[in-house]
């Protein structure tokens, strides 16, 4: 691993550079899977227990507009 004083007041060697760059993008794009597959999970529990309890579904988008209503108010 290198260390902060092998990177400042020099120009970083171009091998160097490519390797951590490779590492963060393996990485951003990891985050982003795991991102995209547990909205997909969420998403499809979601509609699972909408079709479920429908009328649950229904009492909380009542209660969310009667609250935004009341803050409104405010």
């Amino acid at each position: 691993m290198l260390k902060t004083s092998d990177m400042s007041n020099t120009i970083p060697d171009e091998k160097t550079v490519i390797t951590y760059l490779t590492y963060l993008c393996a990485r951003l794009l990891s985050i982003r899977n795991e991102q995209h597959a547990a909205t997909v999970i969420q998403m499809a529990w979601r509609r699972y227990q909408t079709r479920r309890h429908p009328t649950v579904s229904t009492d909380c988008i009542i209660v969310s507009v009667q609250w935004h209503i009341i803050e409104e108010n405010f």
